[in-house]
């Protein structure tokens, strides 16, 4: 093989190449006299001491299993500088290659499980918030707190006493539109009438809901550990007893007797945090 040329040597296909094959180096060592050298595939490809570039109309850039198969990475220049190019994670679409983001706490910060067609924030139940801004200074159009386990939307200032909280517009002052009819999904059923006991109603349910079965007149107590601006609906849904349910005073604004006696006799009441009081909004059929 002496005096023979390099390219003289038989070509080395593109599928016939292992990391064990050498290449022909020329050592400068920094700058002292060349010195020709080898390097194996592997070695060379461990480390990239240099920065790495592909530039060019129509390059690409692809990581994966094969050629046509699971596609990890996939980075593809266009045709011209004004032409949209792609990064494409997955390009295969197969259920063989997931994506992850890590962060400083979170092992799974964005996980796309491929296998599952799913993409979960916060997939390790870390402590990290998910935050989309607005165009406004440090505005949070969405914010999941993992910290409260809440979401706020709009920008409010979360405090952990709710799911979900909704700020104001800030020049509007509105909170929320909805296109379609809302539900209450909070309801608590009692039976009235049946015993002279005192019933206290629940504060963490929207909706008392009382069957009354008996003729047994009682008092409904409400309840003290509400929240500022929480609603309360109190109601006879069901049964045929003539028994007269009667909402207490004690931690109530007002001193007009509250009492229902027939099937949707209703009432409706609003906490104010100030006197630590049940306001009166609305009575229907109550006597």
């Amino acid at each position: 093989m002496a005096d023979k040329k390099i390219t003289a040597l038989t070509d080395l296909s593109a599928t016939n190449k292992a990391g064990e094959d050498f290449l022909h180096i020329i050592d400068y060592g920094g700058g002292s006299a060349p010195v020709n050298k080898k390097i194996s595939l592997t070695n060379l490809f461990s480390t990239i001491p240099v920065n790495t570039s592909i530039i060019g109309a129509n390059t690409s850039l692809e990581v994966g299993f094969g050629a046509t198969t699971n596609s990890a990475l996939k980075v593809t220049n266009a045709a011209t500088g004004s032409a949209v190019g792609t990064v494409v994670i997955n390009d295969d679409a197969t259920a063989f290659v997931d994506f992850t983001v890590k962060t400083n706490t979170s092992a799974s910060g964005i996980f796309v499980d491929s296998s599952t067609d799913t993409v979960t924030i916060n997939g390790d139940n870390a402590n990290l918030d998910f935050i989309v801004n607005g165009d406004t200074a440090s505005y949070k159009t969405i914010h999941s707190d993992a910290s409260f386990d809440a979401v706020g939307i709009g920008n409010p200032t979360l405090d952990g006493n709710y799911s979900l909280q909704v700020g104001a517009d800030a020049t509007t002052g509105g909170a929320a539109q909805f296109g379609g009819w809302i539900a209450i999904n909070s309801v608590e059923n009692l039976t009235g009438g049946a015993s002279a006991s005192v019933v206290t109603v629940n504060s963490t349910k929207a909706w008392t809901k009382f069957n009354v079965t008996g003729s047994t007149n009682h008092n409904i107590e409400l309840p003290t550990d509400a929240k500022e601006g929480q609603i309360k609906i109190i109601s006879i849904t069901a049964g045929s007893g003539n028994a007269t349910l009667t909402l207490s005073g004690t931690n109530r604004l007002g001193t007009e007797a509250v009492a229902l006696q027939q099937l949707g006799d209703t009432w409706t009441g609003i906490w104010d945090d100030t006197i630590n009081k049940w306001i009166n909004i609305n009575f229907n059929n109550v006597s």
